[in-house]
C-alpha cells in the first residue's frame, strides 16, 4: 500500500481554511443572537431559541479552537522542516 506524503503547507491552509469558515459562522450566530437577546421576548419559544443559539456558539467556538490548534501544529512542522533544511545545507556546504 502507498502511502501519499502530506504536504505540511496545504495542511495549514486547510486548517486556516477551516478556522475562517467557523468564525464566520460564528459571527453569523452572534448577529442571531443579538436579534433574539434585542427583542426583549420572555416567551418560552424565545428562550429556547436563545438556548439552542448558545449551545451553537459552544459547539463553533470549540471548532475554531481545535482548527486554530491543528494550524499552530502545522505551522511548527513547517518552521522545523525550514531549520532541517537549512542545517542540512549548512552541513552540505561545510563539508563541501
Amino acid at each position: 500500500m502507498v502511502r501519499a506524503a502530506i504536504n505540511p503547507s496545504e495542511e495549514l491552509a486547510y486548517c486556516e481554511f477551516k478556522t475562517e469558515l467557523y468564525q464566520s459562522e460564528m459571527t453569523g450566530l452572534e448577529n442571531l443572537m443579538d436579534q433574539w437577546v434585542g427583542m426583549n421576548d420572555e416567551s418560552g419559544f424565545a428562550r429556547a431559541q436563545i438556548a439552542q443559539i448558545r449551545s451553537q456558539i459552544n459547539l463553533v467556538r470549540a471548532a475554531i479552537g481545535f482548527w486554530r490548534g491543528e494550524a499552530s501544529f502545522w505551522r511548527q512542522e513547517i518552521a522545523e522542516n525550514k531549520n532541517a533544511v537549512k542545517e542540512g545545507n549548512k552541513l552540505a556546504t561545510a563539508t563541501g
